[in-house]
């Protein structure tokens, strides 16, 4: 017989951190005004956060974070979005 596959609690989180980073990653692509954009993305699913980092454009960077804030924001279990320097 097999051994039994279990998942430690961190194994958990791991694994819902990932769904909520597809979730993320899905909707930034489905965007026109974020799809093209380099993006790494991060989050933790037990605090809603997700932290983007990228390059950011040398003229615009407002309306850069806000197209982007503005597609995240809409998905399930978001409920902080981070633009560390």
């Amino acid at each position: 017989a097999l051994p039994e596959f279990t998942l430690s609690d961190d194994d958990r989180k791991r694994v819902r951190d990932a769904h909520l980073q597809a979730h993320v990653l899905a909707a930034l692509a489905k965007s026109p005004r974020t799809r093209t954009m380099d993006l790494n993305i991060t989050c933790d699913s037990v605090t809603g956060l997700v932290t983007v980092v990228g390059v950011e454009p040398m003229v615009g960077t407002e309306i850069w974070k806000k197209d982007i804030e503005d597609t995240i924001s809409v998905v399930e279990n978001v409920k902080k979005i981070e633009f560390p320097r």
